[in-house]
This record gives C-alpha cells, sequence and structure tokens, in this order.
C-alpha cells in the first residue's frame, strides 16, 4: 500500500503521531515512530482488546510493518457507517457520548494507560452507539499524570450540555461556529452567579476559567500549571464525578410542534397511515438499498418501517431537536440501524475548519442509495422561501432513488405555514413540482395517501 496515492483526511493534521487516509472506501493510519511505543503499550496491555470485544473501540489490522525508509507503521481500520460531528448530535449523543469517553479512559487507566486529548471529534456513532475511533489517543501512564485534556474535555462535552440544560438553547449552532468547543470564558459570563458557585460547576467551569485567565498573564502560574500531579485514584474519582453528574443532565426543553407530529398533529386518518407505511415498505422492497437518507425523520416512525422492510441502515435528519430525541430513543430501545441528527436543510453542514477541509460537507459525505423525504418539502418551499425547483434538485442529488411526498395547497399543515404571512408562493403547484423532477429524473409511479391530495412520487435520477 503506497500512502501518497491515496486522499490524506484533512482532519487529521492535528496529530503529529499519525495521519489518517482513505483510499477505495477503506481507511488507514500511518503511526509516526514517536508514538509507536505508546501504540505497543496499547496492544500489549490487553486493552485495545478488551476496548475491541466491548464494540467500545473501533478494530484495526495491522497491513504493513515500520519501513526503513519512514518508520511509520500502516495500519486499517474498520469503517464508521457514517461519519457525522457534535454539532449534528442531539443533547443525548452528545451525553452518550461524553459517558462513552469517561467510560473507556476509566477502563485504560485499570490497564496503565490514560487518554492524551478529550475530542469529541474521537467518538462516531455505530446506529444508536457510540463508539472511540482513535488509537493514538491513548498513551501509557506514569504515576502522577495530571488530566492535561480536562479543559477540552470540558468545552467539547461539559460545557455545550451545562449550557442547553440551563437555558435551553441547542447547543449545535455553537459548536458549529466553533469546532474547538464552547470555551469556558462564554459560558461563565452565561451562568448566573449562584450557579457558577455551586460545587461542581465551580470546580469544573468556574475556577479553570479564573485560573485560566491569571495564568494567561502570570509566568509563574504557568510554570506551577505543568508541575502539578494527580494520583491514578484522584483522576479515576475526578472522571466517575464528571460522568455522575453528566448522567443527571436533561435538556431544558418541553414538547414542540413537530416532535408530536405523528402522536396527533398530523392529518392522516388511520388507514391513511396505514397506507403511506405500505408504500413506503412496497418502495424499500423494490429498490432493495443498503442506506436510506431520511430527510425530516421526525421520531423515526418511518425510519423504522424501511429497517423492517429490509434496508440495511437509516441515516435520519431534522432540524427539531425534540422530535430527534424521540427518535434516538426509539433508535436506542428498539436497537435499530438507524442514526438521527441534527440538521437544517436550508443551511446544511458544510466543509469547514482548517483550509475549508477539516470537517467535511453533509453532501460530501452522502451514502445514500435512496432517499425518503416525507411530509419534507413543504417546510423548504413554504417555510423557508427555497424556490421549488431547485429544492427538488437538491433532493434528487442526494440519492440515486427516492420517495417524495408532494403537500398541496388545501392540506392543513401547508396551511399552518402560511397562517400568519403572504401567500407569495404561486409557482409551488403539483405541476411544477412534477416538471421539476422531470427536469432531473424520471417519475416511476405516484400515489394519492390521503384525502386532501397528499401525494408520494417515486423518482429514479438520470444517469
Amino acid at each position: 500500500m503506497t500512502l501518497c496515492a491515496t486522499l490524506h483526511e484533512q482532519g487529521s493534521f492535528r496529530d503529529p503521531r499519525g495521519r489518517v487516509y482513505s483510499h477505495d472506501g477503506r481507511i488507514f493510519r500511518a503511526i509516526a515512530p514517536k508514538a509507536l511505543g505508546d501504540y505497543r503499550w496499547l496492544m500489549d496491555s490487553g486493552l485495545y482488546s478488551r476496548l475491541v470485544g466491548k464494540r467500545w473501540l473501533t478494530a484495526a489490522v495491522e497491513i504493513e510493518t515500520p519501513s526503513t525508509q519512514t518508520g511509520s507503521l500502516v495500519i486499517e481500520h474498520e469503517k464508521i457507517p457514517f461519519v457525522s460531528y457534535p454539532y449534528e448530535w442531539t443533547f443525548s449523543q452528545l451525553k452518550a457520548a461524553a459517558v462513552h469517553q469517561l467510560d473507556v479512559h476509566l477502563e485504560a487507566l485499570d490497564h496503565g494507560v490514560t487518554l492524551s486529548d478529550a475530542s469529541a471529534y474521537n467518538v462516531q456513532f455505530i446506529d444508536a452507539n457510540p463508539i472511540f475511533i482513535d488509537v493514538l489517543s491513548f498513551v501509557r501512564y506514569q504515576e502522577g499524570m495530571f488530566w492535561a485534556a480536562h479543559r477540552q474535555f470540558c468545552e467539547h462535552y461539559l460545557h455545550p450540555l451545562l449550557f442547553t440544560a440551563k437555558f435551553g438553547i441547542p447547543f449545535n449552532n455553537w459548536l458549529r461556529s466553533n469546532i474547538e468547543g464552547l470555551s469556558g470564558q462564554d459560558l461563565v459570563r452565561l451562568l448566573p452567579l449562584h450557579y457558577k458557585l455551586s460545587l461542581r460547576t465551580f470546580l469544573n467551569v468556574t475556577l479553570p476559567c479564573w485560573l485560566q485567565q491569571s495564568s494567561s498573564t502570570n509566568d509563574a502560574a504557568v510554570q506551577r500549571a505543568t508541575k502539578r500531579h494527580l494520583s491514578k485514584a484522584a483522576l479515576k474519582l475526578m472522571l466517575t464525578s464528571l460522568r455522575d453528574w453528566i448522567l443527571t443532565m436533561n435538556p431544558k426543553a418541553g414538547k414542540t410542534t413537530w416532535s408530536r407530529y405523528y402522536e396527533k398533529d398530523h392529518n392522516y386518518s388511520e388507514v391513511e397511515a396505514g397506507v403511506k407505511h405500505r408504500i413506503v415498505s412496497e418502495f424499500i422492497a423494490y429498490r432493495a438499498p443498503r442506506t436510506v437518507w431520511d430527510m425530516g425523520c421526525n421520531t423515526g416512525i418511518f425510519s423504522e418501517t424501511v429497517l423492517a422492510a429490509g434496508a440495511r441502515r437509516v441515516i435520519g435528519f431534522d432540524f427539531d431537536q425534540m422530535a430527534l430525541e424521540g427518535a434516538y430513543r426509539r433508535a436506542k430501545e428498539k436497537k435499530l440501524a438507524f442514526l438521527p441528527l441534527f440538521q437544517d436543510a436550508a443551511n446544511p453542514s458544510p466543509n469547514h475548519g482548517w483550509n475549508g477541509a477539516e470537517r467535511k460537507s453533509l453532501f460530501s459525505r452522502n451514502n445514500a442509495d435512496a432517499l425518503i423525504a416525507l411530509a419534507f418539502e413543504h417546510h423548504l418551499a413554504i417555510g423557508r422561501n427555497i424556490p421549488l425547483d431547485q429544492l427538488v434538485a437538491w433532493l434528487v442529488s442526494l440519492a440515486p432513488v427516492g420517495l417524495v411526498e408532494f403537500i398541496p395547497r388545501g392540506d392543513s399543515n401547508l396551511d399552518r405555514l402560511l397562517r400568519h404571512r403572504e401567500d407569495i408562493f404561486e409557482n409551488y403547484t403539483e405541476a411544477n413540482f412534477r416538471s421539476a423532477i422531470e427536469d432531473v429524473a424520471q417519475v416511476d409511479r405516484v400515489d394519492v395517501i390521503s384525502t386532501s391530495g397528499r401525494k408520494l412520487y417515486w423518482y429514479s435520477r438520470r444517469a
């Protein structure tokens, strides 16, 4: 394997101990000579086998021994089905990832190993389950080592969770705008005094923030900080305390309009709802896709139908946080191959970070064999003023085949979107919707699914 012939993953530049590459759908990591000692310690300690056996860490296989030219070892990683980022997770997903990273660290300490960093980007989700992905974060533990990654853990996990739990404001846009996380200085400015001084918040947020501000102008404080020691028992107590605290956190939010859409706010009769599920099942059985994207997945009720009909995996997207919480709970409780993610379709995740390439856009991570977009298009066309032809072209670009629901005028949910605004959408007609599909794809079938005239359009994209 010649790594120079593969694609260097831009997001791995931050780690001088190794680089990640992709080639033909496979993921490789070149481990630098400086990291080989810690890597061998990880493997020999029994920790690697333990974590992989528990599905806490992605598996890897050595495929190339250290070369005489570079001294690097090349390993091939298990591939994650879909790479997601913390700013696309729900509160419960970020919480699960935080607890998972702490569990991995506690297990590592029992094997004489510690974690050199605490980046949330070192955790991914396989369906509803968090998994650690970075073997180079493991280093040999030496007695008295201070947890240098405490600040990073707080900025990537603790601060965003506290922010949402306290104020009821989703952390997603904050983390997307700053991939380094939510700083202690920003959070402390927002918190009321009594909350800043509560014991857990003071020790993990307020005090570190004050010390950081002091050390920025005090060289003696910096020198003292570099000489701090922490026993293993104290470090494990610190990690356990953080874990216990995070487990008590919940998002400060109630039900939203769309989180109860399929409970009581849709306008289908039971018969019509059953017809819709049947047609979704027929579409999946006919197209036999492996991976389906569910645009506007809500609580995942149709994602579950897609899986029952034979799809291997569903990636769901929605902008309603509480609906997504329901979808994640559904995936966890029913052990579904379903990953629900936060996404504003009118402003999807872009390429960004260093050189505009450190974190990939939603489109560049596209792995859909098929798409369903149910009760979705009108939210963008009417709710966000996206031109119908552009919207349809974008949807069709996401998957070679799909099932898209058209909501006609006169439907109660479309009327709800128009209730407090001028109707400037003269181009919003079924004829224009169909014409937009036919510009980029073939209409294979159309099914009427409600008395209000809702229709499901089957399309297949032109080559």
